[in-house]
């Protein structure tokens, strides 16, 4: 018979140990499609032809902090061995 009790069924990592820079550019896509959904539905309908060209911000925020996650050999720095 095997003694469970000591060690926990799963390991949860802890916050310290969390990567949070490789979640970085995905929740930057996330929270911007978010906002540009509620931005939509607030603005005008004249002024909805701004909407494309702040996804295209939203876009290159995201891939800034794609880039920002690569080291100088083109390897991603954040959290990958």
């Amino acid at each position: 018979m095997h003694d469970y009790q000591d060690r926990p069924m799963i390991d949860i990592p802890s916050p310290e140990s969390l990567n949070l820079a490789a979640a970085l550019p995905v929740a930057s896509l996330l929270i911007g499609a978010l906002a540009l959904l509620v931005v939509e539905l607030i603005l005008p309908k004249e002024r909805q032809r701004l909407v494309p060209w702040l996804a295209l911000v939203v876009v290159l925020i995201s891939l800034g902090f794609t880039i920002a996650n690569f080291d100088v050999n083109g390897a991603p720095s954040a959290g990958c061995s």
